[in-house]
């Protein structure tokens, strides 16, 4: 049987196991006289598997073996992983293939050429994709694999799920470390990653779901599980996780390097040592059998420790790193990828190490003559410092678990030695973890015990060969058939079936839903009520028969590890370190509270309820705010955090570079009065400042038993204007419902989106300002009463834009759950891709009299600029008149310069090849959007005269026109929206000069827009026409008459709008309008459909049909909500016509 099995496992070959040997690759019961082969086709290739039968009878595909990686041999021995993105020919995946290179007996299958993965589907063809689990396979990172006879598929795939079983490379080929350029380290870990990415590029192909995997893993899996939550090669790449009896973070040490153990690998097999390159060189002549059947010598003493390899902190020599600092150091920084959560271990772990050494002579008397030095090495306590506070820990811990007595052979040293070495290898490790995850995740953290003591176990006794214990890897048992080792358990009765039933719904609810509670359609677990673990309560479930909710899992034992390996879990710092004070944050600059009543004053409460109660404070993972109390238009009282950054200050160096999150704050944070306007023109009171990344938060209460959805809005202004304070998005409206409302500022202008399309500015700044802030949200919202797993991103106009952008940029996957693009779309007339800006950047640098001869003279010039100069350069600008054109500064598909890119791909093919991460989407248009524009036309003359003389000239600038088919369509709209009449200050020449305006500068895009998503997204996408006129608007005539539903029109029934409009009061005739857009919104933030479920009765009988690519039905919003059709088609058809695309 395999070593990993006799060494990880504990199935002794002297403990007399009874071992069922298999064929390994004809294991699973297949039907008789099967179908014909599968066959599935992805965007790498076709795979050819093969048919297998799950435990209850259903029939599924496997496709094994499949090379997921080049083969690490020769030249990439020792070198990171290879990920195959094509395959040429036909790929047979009907067979599993091998092990990665470790000592086995009686033929065992091993090569080098082991990246390999297996993939089990119920469906390839499934309509609905379907979760994916990926498991990463135990064995101490030196044995096991992920092959069918070890991790078998037929229990789980008794579920509606997509299994996916890996390969990694073990030992010093997958894990050797010199501490150099030669063998940094983590190749496995590499592999594993490799493993992901093409589990994100092909499984859609198997029926899987993308945007729906869940790693798992166990042992040293359940390790790589926790390192993938904190690695940046891992992010973005799943989205559930589940570590079980596993974790890197307890006193352990993870090092820089292992250059021991790559010198005695060299020293095993006759190489030199003198220097890393001498090992290499040598290691790579040898063969793979013989690195991995050196195994054996490798052990300290018998087989301690049990982890050898172990994870590095890996030192930058210009490779990709995949873990660039301490696994607590990154957990603590807010770097643990916000995901749901399993952390787990058994009952008993790794106790029958114990029985071992009680029934080994010679281990037995190096134990009572040795007892630190053995101690020191089997349960891992160099961490504890010198050696002599290694002897004390030593000693501190015979105490505690031997009563201060030598071992002796008897049934009390039995069990307290094997407690000890399971809390030393799993136990501690695992209560650390989960202790520091549910402080520091944003997301739900489950634990779990199993107690199950089956018929089969990894270690039975010796004399009676049953089981005795829960040990370590026993809850594989009842998740896989692992037939290389043990019989199946068929359907029945018996508790083992049960277990097999429980353990596999508890997997299917979390990988489907991220919590393992029945949610109606896993009867098995009708009566588990599995809470959260709370550091509070620290309530965990307890896996057994039958399985019971229990509190403080072996506390009392712990407490002696947190003795001697002290942690403050509160500001993860050694106990004993000095924290920081609770001061006052700095104020901005020397500005923080000046009259934001910008245009005319209104109305609107936007200042604090004061001499009503204390201030309210709220408690993140990231420090504590102090808010102020507001109230909604119908009286009701809630707390606002406004001006909190969310990132370091963009100023000096980190001008024109991409955010840094803001991690953890420094005392509590005066979160009571507005920050800054990112720098645009503005009157000279109002507050604006080149400090401006920041958040505001309205929340009902932070202290709401059930988390609330989070409405998340992005700011209108074309890139270039406006902000997220509370004057121009206020929440007074919105939080008349339960909410939770986050309103944000990002740079604007050549601050936010200067573009030289070069390595110097990328560009996109201003988007990856709205990444950081949706990160800030995930890793804070909690405290403040919201539901991360609940965020729905919203935005007008450029936020509309940015709505779609984040659904396709891989910075922002995982990070919101439904959208709302307002009047704005980053796709319409044009087709090809904008890599770059560079011509702003040069007109930016000619404005403020910076040279422009290359890159780095702009940039540096412009560095050394005030921020008021380049905020108060925009009206410079224009190239038409007083707003020609309207988009400036915008996203643009970045080039690889080794940044982190936001937008990779052209937003039009992403959306058509589906290379996007779609939620339930709203898109919406008003009636007449930018109508408005025709006015300052028509009514100067210079500018009248312009257009209807310079047509040609004019009319691109105006409309947006890309240089495709540029020519045709200047005189074919004249023609169709003029009617080839010249313009006049009269009325016809407004309506028909508005329509063209309101349609080129946003209607068509829209309309393209929406007939994109509603065929390519695997959600609902709704669609809807604002046409409310009420007593305000964005354009109003010389006599402050509305004149039509304009841009941003909807807006003023959502926010408050202070700095401009008056509130609408609850008993205004147009009050209805604001109790009905905010249901809207509720209900989608709520439930991801907008349509009433009984809570909102202002909405009535209201049936909003998704829209579809046959009806076209969207909500028409005027005096009342009707459902209508084939909006503007017959203006939206010149326009396809003019820049076709196949839909």
């Amino acid at each position: 049987m395999l070593t990993a099995l006799v060494l990880v496992c504990g199935a002794l070959a002297a403990a007399g196991r009874h071992h069922h040997h298999v064929d390994p690759d004809h294991q699973q019961a297949t039907v008789e006289s099967p179908p014909a082969a599968p066959v599935v086709r992805s965007v790498s290739g076709q795979f050819r598997g093969s048919w297998m039968t799950s435990r209850r009878g259903r029939q599924f595909e496997a496709y094994r073996g499949i090379r997921y990686a080049q083969p690490p041999v020769g030249e990439l021995r020792f070198q990171p992983p290879q990920l195959i993105e094509k395959y040429t020919g036909e790929v047979d995946g009907s067979q599993d293939g091998p092990a990665c290179p470790q000592p086995t007996v009686n033929d065992y299958p091993v090569h080098e050429d082991c990246l390999r993965l297996n993939v089990y589907t119920p469906d390839h063809q499934s309509k609905k994709p379907l979760p994916v689990v990926v498991f990463m396979h135990a064995g101490g990172f030196y044995s096991v694999s992920g092959r069918s006879d070890v991790a078998g598929p037929q229990h789980l795939l008794d579920r509606h799920l997509v299994l996916v079983t890996i390969n990694y490379r073990l030992g010093s080929l997958g894990f050797l470390s010199t501490g150099d350029k030669y063998a940094p380290g983590n190749n496995g870990f590499k592999d594993q990653v490799a493993a992901l990415r093409w589990v994100q590029r092909n499984i859609a192909a198997f029926g899987g779901d993308p945007n729906l995997v869940t790693i798992s893993g166990y042992s040293a899996g359940s390790f790589s599980v926790m390192l993938h939550m904190i690695s940046p090669m891992s992010k973005g790449l799943f989205h559930r996780a589940i570590s079980m009896s596993g974790s890197p973070i307890s006193q352990i040490v993870i090092p820089r390097h292992q250059r021991h153990l790559a010198e005695r690998q060299a020293k095993l097999l006759q190489c030199p040592t003198d220097s890393s390159k001498a090992i290499i060189d040598c290691l790579k002549t040898k063969t793979s059998k013989q690195l991995g059947d050196s195994l054996d010598k490798m052990f300290d003493f018998g087989y301690d420790p049990v982890l050898l390899w172990v994870p590095i902190h890996e030192q930058d020599f210009g490779q990709e790193m995949f873990l660039p600092r301490q696994p607590l150091a990154a957990v603590c920084a807010g770097e643990l990828q916000p995901v749901p959560y399993i952390v787990s271990q058994t009952q008993d772990e790794f106790f029958w190490k114990a029985l071992d050494v009680l029934r080994n002579p010679q281990a037995f008397e190096n134990w009572r003559a040795d007892w630190p030095g053995l101690a020191k090495i089997a349960l891992y306590l160099t961490g504890a410092g010198d050696n002599s506070s290694v002897t004390s820990a030593a000693d501190r811990l015979k105490q505690a678990y031997l009563g201060g007595k030598d071992i002796a052979n008897d049934t009390a040293t039995g069990d307290g030695f094997g407690k000890l070495y399971s809390d030393a290898i799993i136990g501690f490790g695992a209560h650390r973890l989960v202790n520091l995850a549910a402080r520091q995740s944003a997301r739900p953290v489950y634990y779990y015990e199993f107690g199950h003591v089956g018929n089969s176990s990894h270690y039975v006794d010796p004399d009676t060969k049953r089981p005795i214990a829960a040990a370590h890897h026993d809850d594989l048992l009842y998740l896989f058939n692992v037939s290389y080792s043990f019989p199946s358990i068929p359907p029945s009765d018996s508790n083992d079936s049960r277990m097999v039933d429980k353990m596999t719904a508890i997997f299917y609810n979390f990988a489907r839903h991220g919590d393992p509670n029945n949610r109606g359609d896993t009867p098995e677990l009708a009566d588990m009520s599995w809470p959260q673990f709370k550091p509070d309560e620290r309530k965990y479930l307890r896996v057994d028969t039958p399985f019971s909710v229990q509190s403080n899992l072996f506390e009392e034992r712990f407490k002696v590890w947190e003795e001697l390996f002290p942690l403050d879990y509160h500001t993860c710092k050694s106990k004993g370190e000095r924290t920081p004070p609770v001061v006052r944050q700095q104020s901005y600059q020397t500005r923080k509270s000046m009259n934001p009543q910008w245009q005319h004053a209104a109305g609107g409460h936007t200042e604090s309820v004061e001499g009503k109660s204390a201030a309210p404070l709220a408690h993140s993972v990231s420090g504590t705010f102090r808010g102020s109390w507001m109230e909604t238009r119908r009286g009701r009282r809630f707390q606002a955090y406004r001006g909190i950054r969310y990132a370091d200050p963009p100023v000096g160096a980190l001008r024109f570079q991409p955010p840094k999150l803001k991690l953890q704050y420094e005392g509590v944070v005066d979160a009571s009065e507005e920050g800054p306007a990112c720098p645009l023109p503005a009157p000279p009171t109002y507050y604006v400042d080149e400090d401006c990344l920041t958040v505001n938060v309205y929340t009902p209460t932070h202290n709401s038993t059930k988390k609330l959805p989070v409405i998340f809005f992005i700011h209108p202004g074309g890139f270039y204007a406006m902000t997220g304070r509370s004057d121009l998005a206020g929440p007074h409206y919105l939080l008349d419902r339960d909410v939770v409302l986050v309103t944000i500022n990002y740079r604007l202008g050549s601050l936010g989106f200067m573009s030289t399309g070069d390595a110097l500015a990328p560009g996109n700044n201003g988007m990856k300002d709205q990444v950081a802030a949706l990160k800030w949200v995930q890793r804070n919202i909690a405290a403040f009463g919201g539901d991360p797993n609940l965020v729905t991103i919203t935005g007008c106009s450029a936020g509309s834009i940015s709505v779609i952008l984040h659904m396709i940029s891989p910075m922002a996957k995982g990070l919101f759950h439904r959208g709302i693009a307002m009047s704005a779309s980053p796709v319409g007339k044009g087709v090809e891709a904008i890599t770059h800006q560079r011509h702003l950047a040069v007109r930016q640098a000619q404005i403020l009299n910076c040279p422009t001869d290359n890159s780095s003279a702009i940039v540096d010039c412009l560095m050394a600029k005030p921020w008021r100069e380049l905020g108060d350069s925009l009206p410079k600008f224009w190239e038409f008149g007083e707003g020609d054109p309207v988009g400036l500064w915008g996203p643009v598909v970045e080039p690889d310069f080794g940044q982190e890119r936001y937008l990779p791909i052209n937003p039009l093919d992403a959306i058509k090849q589906g290379k996007m991460h779609t939620v339930p989407l709203i898109v919406s248009q008003t009636t007449d959007e930018f109508f408005w524009k025709a006015f300052p036309v028509l009514q100067n003359e210079t500018l009248l005269k312009a257009m209807n003389e310079e047509w040609e000239r004019v009319a691109p600038i105006s409309f947006m026109l890309p240089q495709e088919n540029r020519a045709a369509a200047v005189q074919k709209l004249r023609e169709v929206y003029l009617k080839g009449n010249k313009l006049a200050n009269d009325k016809p020449s407004e309506k028909a000069l508005g329509q063209l305006y309101g349609d080129s500068v946003i209607g068509f895009g829209v309309h393209r827009l929406a007939n994109l998503m509603c065929r390519h997204s695997k959600h609902p996408v709704w669609y809807s026409e604002f046409a409310y006129v009420g007593n305000n608007s964005h354009y109003e005539d010389s006599h402050g008459k509305p004149q039509g539903a304009a841009h941003h029109d909807d807006l003023l029934y959502l926010f408050t709008l202070s700095y401009r409009f008056p509130v609408i009061s609850p008993d205004s005739q147009h009050s209805h309008v604001v109790d009905e857009m905010t249901a809207l919104w509720y209900n989608f933030a709520r439930y991801g459909d907008p349509n009433p479920r009984g809570d909102t009765p202002e909405l009535g009988g209201l049936r909003w049909p998704a829209m579809t690519a046959a009806d076209r039905r969207y909500l028409h919003r005027g005096p009342q909500l009707q459902v209508r059709q084939n909006l503007f088609e017959d203006r939206f058809k010149v326009w396809d016509d003019l820049y076709p695309i196949q839909y």
